[in-house]
């Protein structure tokens, strides 16, 4: 009579899992987990063994993972809605640049004229105005701009106090000229300037306790800071 427990692989299921898996293993196929023998390995040391596998039925597996791919799939989804959104945002931001470049808006988003002094079209509709990104470009650029006017008022600031100190020297060149020249002169004639010299001498130290209080503080050119 056939015995077939005599063949090794149908007698030892492992020894076949093994055979098994060492001939695929060419292919990239990987044996299965040794569940039984951790189960009879934990058996033997007293320990608790691991929980036998839940299996699925074909339909509730398939059920769940058609609910996962859906949820993979509308996240998928989502992220591209967000990309597009943040590439519409950019163009935005763009076009604002280029459109404040052009001088066909302002800084704030409003069109300007031509050099005609014609009205431009208008470079944002309303319905793109609303986006973040419009927003986002008119804050960065309106701060820009305001710093931009305050390095200017600053720049004006100091060339002018710079203009009336050199002035002001000429001033007292010609002030010292009249003093040296006054001295060549009759004692008569050197009275009467020195009374118009007093009065100009009164007007140059009122424009120099003008020009200190005025003086702007230096700017970033001159290795300070404002």
């Amino acid at each position: 009579m056939l015995q077939p427990s005599i063949h090794p692989l149908i007698r030892d299921y492992e020894a076949a899992q093994d055979s098994v898996g060492e001939w695929f293993s060419e292919i990239g196929l990987v044996r299965g987990e040794r569940r039984k023998q951790a189960i009879r390995e934990a058996l033997q040391d007293g320990r608790t063994p691991p929980a036998n596998r839940r299996h699925v039925r074909p339909a509730n597996w398939r059920a769940q993972e058609e609910l996962r791919l859906a949820k993979a799939a509308a996240a998928v989804e989502t992220r591209k809605r967000a990309v597009a959104e943040r590439e519409n945002e950019a163009e935005d931001v763009l076009a604002f640049a280029d459109g404040v470049a052009a001088e066909t808006m302002d800084e704030t988003g409003q069109p300007l004229p031509d050099k005609a002094g014609e009205s431009q079209p208008v470079s944002f509709p309303p319905q793109r105005k609303a986006g973040r990104g419009f927003a986002w470009a008119r804050k960065a650029f309106s701060v820009i701009f305001e710093r931009l006017r305050k390095r200017a008022r600053q720049d004006a600031e100091r060339t002018a106090a710079a203009r009336i100190v050199t002035e002001l020297a000429d001033i007292k060149r010609a002030d010292q000229a009249i003093l040296d020249i006054a001295r060549l002169l009759p004692k008569g004639l050197r009275t009467k300037v020195a009374q118009a010299r007093r009065a100009l001498t009164a007007r140059i130290m009122v424009l120099e306790r003008t020009t200190s209080a005025r003086k702007p503080e230096p700017g970033p050119r001159d290795g300070r800071s404002q």
